[in-house]
């Protein structure tokens, strides 16, 4: 505080107050001259000591709180390190008032402190440190208006620590919730780092500052299976919640916190132990403290001391999502962009084929097939690579808005996600050119490291649209855990005899029949030759024609569902999906068929790939105003 700011409070001129603080006042009012000294004793301030800085002690500490500490033990940790330092403290508290804290400032400065911990009442601190820069004080502010430097690396880590927690439990869709406090943006920091270093794609609507409806609704979908709580009572409000909804922790949805030595912690109400890390306020204290000596000693940038070691205290609130826990589908396979061509009619070579429209959506045999069992209301783990591009973003969002599990799904640097070019003819029928990109690295190691993505699996979809490696391995854990395998050959024209006895069910097209069997036999005698290599069951889909099984007892054709053409692209993939949902549901191998029968029908009525195919709800309730007696196991 200088002469000119006192002289801007009384509402006089600096050589006014200069004339009064060196008892030169003769001409001067009684009135001026008590208001003027009443504002010098007020902000504490000494003629010429900002500018000379002669008053300055050694060793002497002010520390600045904007509000009471009350549970807090932060000034517990300051003390201790300045003691063991040799040095003195002065407290003060400007009780949430901004005026109150420039009067703090302004005694610290008149006390001849060299160094100050400052925490902000608000955002307005220009002014203060103006005073302490001009005084030639060390500073450093903390707070929910301070610079943070010091304060939040170990929320900041905590945060990064629980989420991790979760993450390692396998669970993806993992919200946080927030409260106000000093640690609430540094808490934030490390949520958000921790998913983007393993590749969870961050969503704004996922944090929550309050426990509201729109929350609950999320966990009771599986929309939201973990949750991260800044402060300990948030998580003792949340638990009370979820028993009040009989939602049960951790089966169904999984919680961690922070619990440190404030009053939300020593009053909160614990129905039920929480996994947390505890936090002192006084590990903070300690290393402020020790920030602050660094600065006047060494005449260097305050840095955080060592973080305190962080621990989970229990894992009794956490454990694996519920959809994992559940028996489940596993689908390993193509993830793409999916470009889609409108023509008259398909590209012939030599022609010039114009493109009436065209259109970008998430596909791949993948990504179709999982939304595909999704929305047949079955848990879905999806396994495959996509590039760092905008795309895969754009990929993660449509299959977290369907429920799919996405914790098998890593981003490459330096990589594009797949692409497919799709034609669509006027009469429906399509053709695909591939580019596969990130596909190219679902590997025999990759899947290896995702094992434990296959627990409680049921049925394992896999598609010939990455490494032939990475399809036997597929099989190989899958049945491992004694899940059937279903495998659609889209792209190949052999396929080793090592992994045709790994597949239980195969679906190739009659094309794809004829390019693996080549030659005059029937079709019969042709998926004859795919049993004798070792494969359980084989079934033929032939467009409007239908599809045929094929097995070591059983021939039977299928006759195709009355539906209008429009897009046959993920007609396959609405058949693999739904049969293994059906499948899985009990239903013997000839209704799961005529069951798939329909989604496959529904699908190609609809444009697009992922886009048309059907929910269960819709399905049957078509199935049942046709041929009721289908759903009847």
């Amino acid at each position: 505080m200088n002469i000119k700011d006192i002289a801007t409070l009384a509402g006089v001129s600096p050589s006014t107050v200069s004339k009064i603080v060196n008892n030169k006042d003769e001409s001067i009012s009684a009135e001026t001259r008590q208001r003027v000294l009443d504002i010098v004793k007020e902000y504490h301030y000494s003629p010429y000591a900002q500018a000379t800085n002669t008053n300055k002690t050694p060793y002497l500490l002010a520390v600045l709180f904007s509000s009471p500490l009350e549970y807090d033990s932060t000034l517990d940790g300051v003390l201790e390190v300045a003691q063991k330092k040799d040095y003195q403290v002065l407290v003060f508290n400007a009780q949430g008032n901004l005026k109150q804290e420039l009067k703090n400032i302004a005694a610290a400065l008149s006390s001849g402190v060299s160094g100050v911990i400052w925490e902000p009442v608000s955002a307005v601190v220009e002014r203060g440190k103006k005073l302490l820069k001009q005084a030639g004080v060390s500073f450093v502010t903390i707070g929910n208006f301070g610079d943070q430097e010091v304060l939040s690396l170990t929320y900041q880590k905590a945060a990064y620590k629980l989420t991790q927690a979760l993450i390692d439990q396998q669970h993806t869709k993992i919200a946080c919730l927030m409260d106000g406090g000093r640690q609430t943006k540094a808490f934030l920091q490390g949520y958000k780092e921790c998913l983007f270093d393993n590749n969870i794609f961050f969503e704004a609507d996922m944090v929550f500052s309050e426990i509201n409806e729109v929350l609950i609704n999320q966990i009771n979908t599986h929309r939201i299976s973990g949750v991260v709580s800044s402060h300990y009572h948030k998580g003792t409000e949340f638990t009370e919640w979820m028993r009040n909804r009989s939602v049960r922790i951790p089966k169904d949805v999984s919680l961690v916190s922070i619990q440190d030595d404030s009053a939300d912690t020593v009053f909160a109400f614990t129905p039920q132990p929480i996994s947390t890390i505890k936090i002192r306020s006084a590990d903070f204290g300690r290393s402020i403290c020790m920030a602050i000596i660094k600065k006047i000693e060494e005449k260097a940038d305050a840095s955080m001391a060592a973080v305190p070691k962080l621990q989970l205290n229990n894992t009794d609130t956490i454990a694996p999502p519920y959809e994992l826990s559940q028996p489940r589908v596993v689908v390993v396979g193509s993830i793409n962009v999916d470009t889609y061509l409108s023509v008259v009619t398909l590209p012939e070579t030599g022609q010039t084929t114009p493109i009436s429209a065209s259109e970008d959506i998430p596909g791949g045999r993948g990504v179709n097939q999982a939304i595909g069992v999704a929305l047949l209301d079955k848990p879905v783990v999806l396994i495959g690579k996509t590039g760092s591009d905008s795309e895969s973003d754009h990929i993660h969002q449509e299959l977290d808005r369907y429920n799919v599990t996405t914790q098998g799904i890593t981003r490459m640097t330096n990589m594009n996600t797949g692409k497919a070019y799709i034609y669509i003819a006027q009469s429906g029928n399509s053709t695909i050119s591939l580019i596969s990109g990130a596909n190219n690295y679902v590997t025999a190691e990759y899947l290896e490291e995702r094992r434990q993505l296959f627990q409680n699996c049921r049925y394992c979809l896999i598609q010939s649209e990455i490494p032939i490696e990475g399809v036997e391995k597929a099989c190989d854990i899958a049945h491992a855990v004694g899940a059937q395998t279903i495998f659609k050959p889209a792209t190949l024209k052999t396929i080793p005899k090592s992994l045709l006895a790994k597949i239980d069910i195969i679906l190739p097209n009659i094309d794809e029949l004829n390019e693996l069997q080549p030659g005059d036999d029937s079709l019969v005698d042709k998926a004859g030759k795919l049993l004798q290599s070792g494969v359980k069951t084989v079934i033929v889909t032939m467009g409007a024609e239908g599809s045929y099984l094929v097995t070591r007892d059983k021939q039977q054709q299928f006759p195709v569902a009355e539906f209008p053409l429009i897009d046959n692209t993920a007609a396959s993939d609405a058949f693999i999906s739904a049969l293994s949902v059906y499948l899985m549901d009990g239903f013997d191998i000839v209704k799961a068929i005529r069951i798939a029968t329909y989604a496959a029908g529904f699908c190609v009525a609809r444009e697009g790939s992922s886009t048309s195919l059907i929910d269960r709800k819709s399905l049957e309730a078509y199935i049942r105003q046709q041929n009721h007696e289908l759903l009847e196991k």
